[in-house]
């Protein structure tokens, strides 16, 4: 990826590949060859095109630019204007390279379970013959303070927006960590800061503090939406200003203080045990000019943060200079480009290969084990009673536990579900109102939060182990004795009311709705949600009985800790949470494929839309234990990641799209039919042209013999790269126990992978995707596409409005 600051390329590998893995990048920084640089042009327009439908994305450049006004973050963006785009030059691109991908402006990072010196002796052998270089010194860009209150008016959103942005400091500064806590102090996801209040009492639609951190300067932004048609946006802000003014004097509860430092410390702690967190920690430290180790002594410093630290931070940065960028309701002018007269390229010489490819190949394999999970020996399992699952599984990092509850029913059997859903995190108990209720998990570092799918209902709690007694105490007073929180309601119903309006102008959104009733018809999830009026009636008590009754459903408890296991298991049944008799779940939910007689077309005019987008189910047959043993193969090899048929030929060979995946889905049942789904969005003049070569690839499954042996390769080495994390470790085992797999069904995969060939893969390709009917699904600006062509070429055509395909 690409920001501002660095440009970084991400990879994951076994350990053992780590010989393999460092010949190839060597060569890449060594000897690239810049072959692609024409389609990968007009790649980058289709992901500037996908920038300038976004509507968050356009507020976001025109508040950089006019908050950074003097450095590259408001001058420009990472992906360029148009013009840039239009006048391209491959020699700025190479001179680029070699002015700047040298080993002394480079870092090499890499977490992994491997032998610290065997890699040290690897990467010196490796990488010590790249080129140093003295690339050009990039002066240090400064920032003037903003002299009093600067305003500036735009229209850009589809709801009156604000944001107030004040000058702050680089990444990695005791100032810095400081300025974190403050974030939190004034939003954070357990809703207790000062903004939080803002929003939860009504005050305002939303509020929310953002940190911007760059390695050379900073800024926190406060982005706030006004009560619709009665406030104004200066309204707003003078709002926000007295909560921040109340930060400066130190009025807020040392509790508060408290509970957002133990947070972020147990943030922290949760982050170290993902590798990706840790890369970029060493990232910033680099980019910082630091060592890692003071970057991990810099979050050391949250216990030692006080009040007078608060104040003092506060009062300095949160001053009366500060930008006000105001965004009243409009849309912008979106500039259209016409697709370029580019020649599709024709791959030369596939069946060739060069001499690294074949020393490569040649190295001996390394020898894989597999991390499979023993069903028994990894996770602990057992009913408490009936229909009452517990699944346990031993924590060996640190001291956090999580405990999930997956209750089994969800919006598509009680669509009142999301609401309560909603209502829980925002309510405490009768005792507690919600922000003491929420403060006081937040001092013992516990989070509580509840989520709604079509199939179930999920309640996740974090904690450290030593609370977790009261916190199972909490979560039992938060469901049986539920506060009464009107306000809660009202918010509840404000929210739908933004959300409608700002999925009028998502084009994603609007996609993904035109293509549930597509697919769906009147089942579709936004048809079948809750309507505005329904939720505006929904009396308080109507909420309390639907809490009640969730817990009478079927439930799986998944805890993830050091508390022994019959502890935990005591305590669950203690509480006594759950109705002592669980009625039998019927989910995971199916909703029935439709039976085509022809293809299915249809589609919704956005005329503001610069891209496309384009969704495709093709409902095809049921997958018996054998066929999915091919699934994985099959999706890989032919529709997801960037080595996939379908990448490779819609944008890799032809530029049609920045990004494009097609799979097939598993069904839980054996019995249910699977379905291939696949999208991608488009400039509009491109329209016909990527369906059509869509649905081609979908048909005809391009292949490349020379290169599957390589193909298959890859997938066995990463089995253990795809394995579960122990966090989530349990959910896998449960899912796969009740569909009645005995072991880990990738061990069956696995073997069946050992012997696959790419006639197999046409074989199910034939089976289950070849030759049948689909659902097609397009919005865009119909002024921009040949519509006749896509009318007459594709099946039967219906043309939607919004209104058809969402419920207000």
């Amino acid at each position: 990826y690409t920001t501002y600051e660095d440009i970084v390329y991400h990879n994951h590998f076994p350990a053992e590949s780590m010989e393999q893995w460092m010949k190839i990048q060597v060569d890449r920084f060594s000897f690239p060859v810049f072959r692609l640089f024409q389609s990968e042009l007009e790649t980058v327009y289709e992901e500037k095109n996908m920038s300038m439908d976004n509507t968050f994305r356009n507020i976001y450049v025109e508040l950089y630019k006019n908050f950074y006004p003097n450095s590259v973050y408001g001058q420009q963006t990472v992906l360029g204007s148009v013009e840039d785009l239009k006048t391209p030059s491959i020699s700025k691109m190479v001179s680029y390279f070699k002015n700047y991908y040298v080993a002394n402006n480079m870092a090499l990072i890499l977490v992994g379970n491997f032998e610290p010196e065997d890699v040290k002796y690897m990467i010196d052998r490796h990488f010590g013959n790249l080129r140093s270089g003295d690339f050009p010194d990039i002066k240090p860009q400064v920032e003037q303070a903003f002299n009093g209150r600067v305003v500036v008016k735009k229209k850009l959103s589809p709801i009156p927006i604000g944001i107030l942005g004040f000058r702050t400091v680089a990444k990695g500064v005791r100032d810095d960590l400081i300025l974190q806590v403050i974030n939190q102090l004034l939003s954070n996801e357990q809703s207790t800061g000062l903004l939080d209040q803002l929003s939860l009492n009504g005050k305002l639609m939303f509020a929310q503090s953002i940190l911007d951190e760059h390695y050379d300067m900073g800024a926190s932004f406060i982005a706030y939406a006004p009560k619709p048609f009665i406030q104004s946006l200066n309204s707003g802000e003078k709002l926000i200003l007295e909560q921040i003014d109340k930060l400066k004097r130190g009025d807020f509860s040392d509790d508060l203080l408290k509970a957002v430092v133990v947070q972020k410390q147990k943030e922290i702690l949760l982050g170290m045990e993902n590798a990706d967190f840790q890369v970029q920690l060493i990232i910033d430290a680099f980019m910082s000019k630091q060592q890692a180790v003071a970057m991990i002594n810099h979050f050391k410093m949250l216990q030692h943060i006080s009040k007078q630290d608060v104040v003092r931070v506060a009062n300095k940065y949160y001053g009366d200079n500060y930008l006000v960028f105001q965004s009243k309701m409009g849309f912008p002018k979106k500039t259209k480009i016409d697709k370029p007269d580019i020649t599709p390229l024709k791959p030369q010489n596939l069946n060739k290969q060069s001499v690294l490819a074949k020393k490569i190949a040649n190295m001996p394999q390394p020898r894989i084990s597999p991390n499979y999970i023993d069903f028994k020996r990894d996770v602990y399992s057992s009913d408490l009673y009936s229909n009452l699952h517990f699944y346990y599984t031993k924590n060996k990092l640190n001291d956090i536990y999580s405990l999930r509850v997956k209750i089994g029913v969800g919006t598509y059997t009680k669509k009142e579900l999301q609401l309560v859903s909603e209502y829980l995190n925002m309510s405490g108990t009768k005792d507690v109102a919600f922000k003491d209720f929420r403060t006081s998990l937040q001092l013992r570092g516990t989070d509580i939060n509840t989520n709604v799918d079509e199939s179930y209902f999920y309640i996740d709690m974090t904690g450290f182990d030593s609370n977790l007694a009261m916190d199972i105490h909490s979560l039992k007073d938060l469901l049986s004795n539920t506060e009464e929180n009107q306000t809660a309601l009202k918010k509840i119903m404000k929210d739908a009311n933004m959300e409608y309006k700002f999925v009028k102008s998502d084009l994603s959104m609007q996609s993904r709705a035109l293509h549930e009733y597509a697919v769906y018809g009147a089942e579709s999830e936004f048809l079948t949600k809750m309507s505005k009026k329904e939720i505006k009636s929904t009396k308080i008590e109507s909420i309390l009985q639907s809490i009640k009754d969730l817990l009478t459903y079927e439930t799986e408890i998944h805890f993830v800790g050091r508390t022994a296991v019959d502890e935990v298991a005591g305590l669950m049944l203690d509480a006594n949470i759950f109705a002592p008799r669980l009625q039998l779940s019927t989910s995971p939910v199916y909703r029935a494929l439709p039976t085509l007689s022809s293809n299915k077309v249809y589609f919704m005019n956005n005329k503001k839309a610069v891209q496309s987008h384009i969704k495709i189910t093709i409902p095809s047959e049921k997958v018996n234990i054998r066929d999915r043993q091919y699934i994985n193969a099959f999706n890989k090899y032919f529709g997801l990641g960037m080595s996939s048929m379908a990448f490779r030929e819609i944008r890799e060979y032809r530029s049609l799209a920045y990004g494009v995946y097609a799979y097939i889905n598993k069904p839980f049942k054996f019995t249910d039919r699977a379905f291939l789904f696949g999208a991608m969005t488009t400039q509009a003049d491109k329209t016909n042209e990527s369906i059509s070569v869509f649905l081609n690839v979908i048909d005809s499954m391009p292949k490349e013999d020379d290169s599957f042996d390589q193909f298959k390769k890859s997938l066995l080495l990463s089995v253990n790269s795809n394995s579960p994390t122990f966090r989530n470790l349990s959910q896998y085992v449960a899912y796969w126990k009740r569909q009645g797999y005995k072991e880990d069904p990738r061990i069956q995969e696995n073997k069946t992978i050992q012997k696959l060939s790419l006639f197999d893969l046409y074989m199910f390709h034939a089976r289950f995707v070849l030759n049948r009917k689909y659902v097609l699904s397009v919005v865009g600006d119909a002024k921009r596409i040949d519509m006749e062509t896509f009318k007459s070429n594709l099946g039967d055509y219906k043309v939607l409005k919004f209104k058809r395909i969402y419920k207000r």
